[in-house]
């Protein structure tokens, strides 16, 4: 699936990204056939074929010092069994929780980081496996993708972007000021909901009005920020706000996975939330 794609036709869903407030956890669920497909990009590399797998393996255990990835043939897999997957009747869910933050120094701080790096690269190889599969229908469009993930220590070492697509831009231009300050309230509830896992102290009054939404009626531009030096996505400079076409957010200062992870939890809202919005409709 190429984002660019993405952004100018409807394409059948691949994957779907949403955060469970509740449980503090990422999920990504695909479909069984989207599952087997993985699956096999997995046994391509395990008999030698090549794929860009093992080469990302090897890089990310030496840029984190992270340990052995275990492939997705089990209940749980990832860096440090990070991934749990599940089965309902038609689907499979892929999830991590979010690591909670108890201290801000010493061996406790170092554990939690090493989860969360653990998280993020797994979270980077299992997209790019995603985003590399085609599917031909499914009843749901694609809505928006995650790519460009990275995993590392130090300046925008924790990047990604976002391909948010034609059919969720057309949305967003037709919500009215209500719809778009409820849709707003919402992402900001999720990001704070993910950043409360990541704060030893809770949030404060500086960090609250650090989390921003900007959305307004009528506009398919999104802004969004979080914790940190000036962090946040906005969209790409060529993005034109008169086409009707989607468009990329681009990120900055995206440094570590506590930031990267806040931000996922609100931008993938945003697609749980026109979803719920057309069941309610429908």
């Amino acid at each position: 699936m190429n984002g660019h794609e993405l952004m100018e036709r409807d394409l059948p869903c691949v994957y779907d990204v949403r955060f469970s407030p509740l449980n503090r956890n990422i999920i990504i669920e695909v479909t069984k056939e989207v599952a087997d497909a993985v699956e096999s990009k997995f046994i391509a590399h395990l008999r030698g074929e090549k794929t860009h797998i093992p080469a990302r393996i090897s890089q990310l255990q030496e840029d984190v010092g992270l340990g052995e990835f275990i492939l997705p043939f089990s209940e749980q897999w990832g860096f440090g069994g990070c991934m749990h997957a599940s089965l309902t009747e038609s689907t499979v869910l892929w999830n991590f929780d979010l690591p909670k933050r108890t201290s801000s120094f010493g061996v406790e701080d170092d554990t939690f980081f090493k989860a969360l790096f653990e998280r993020s690269a797994s979270l980077q190889l299992l997209m790019r496996v995603l985003n590399s599969i085609e599917v031909r229908q499914h009843s749901r469009s694609q809505l928006l993708s995650i790519d460009g993930i990275k995993s590392a220590s130090g300046d925008y070492g924790c990047v990604f972007t976002v391909a948010l697509s034609k059919k969720l831009c057309a949305w967003l231009v037709g919500q009215d000021n209500s719809s778009m300050e409820s849709i707003g309230n919402a992402i900001k509830v999720a990001m704070l909901r993910a950043y409360q896992n990541f704060s030893v102290f809770g949030i404060s009054q500086a960090n609250d009005i650090s989390f921003c939404v900007k959305l307004e009626s009528g506009s398919k531009f999104v802004y969004l920020s979080c914790p940190g030096n000036a962090c946040g996505f906005s969209p790409h400079d060529r993005a034109d706000e008169d086409d009707n076409d989607g468009y990329e957010l681009v990120p900055h200062n995206l440094d570590t996975p506590i930031q990267q992870f806040t931000l996922l939890a609100g931008i993938s809202e945003l697609s749980r939330y026109m979803l719920d919005s057309e069941k309610k409709f429908s």
